[in-house]
């Protein structure tokens, strides 16, 4: 899902320093939504079974996007927690994270079993920027 770097790039960098999860959450849903609802469908905190989804694109009939499906779980940190979790080095995304956006995938395609999900997870560091780990189906269903 190169599209969701790349707008998560364009966030300016003195946004990092004091917004919250809910911040770029919202602002990458409005980023999409005003480039990208012509070929995906959007929505935010989509109430699943096993909780509540932060993010979700669903391809538009006809588009290259048709029969995909996005998630994508946001977790924001401050630098502090950031450093000790090593964030902008580590290999991938820690268990927790995981394990909440494959259940996230897997309500969604309980609910639309035609579609291919695709998973991913977001972190956001306060005035340090982000880390984006697009997972693989093994990683992201274990």
């Amino acid at each position: 899902m190169g599209f969701s770097l790349m707008y998560v790039a364009q966030i300016p960098a003195q946004a990092f320093d004091k917004a919250n999860e809910n911040f770029f959450r919202t602002t990458f849903f409005e980023l999409c939504a005003r480039h990208l609802s012509f070929v995906l469908s959007f929505a935010i905190e989509v109430n699943r079974p096993s909780g509540r989804s932060d993010f979700e694109a669903i391809g538009r009939t006809g588009s290259p996007f048709e029969g995909r499906a996005y998630v994508l779980e946001f977790k924001h940190l401050s630098r502090k927690k950031a450093a000790e979790l090593n964030v902008m080095e580590m290999p991938h995304p820690r268990a927790e994270e995981l394990d909440q956006v494959g259940r996230y995938a897997r309500d969604l395609k309980n609910q639309w079993p035609e579609l291919t999900i695709f998973s991913h997870v977001v972190y956001t560091v306060a005035g340090a920027g982000f880390r984006f780990f697009p997972l693989s189906d093994a990683d992201a269903h274990p």
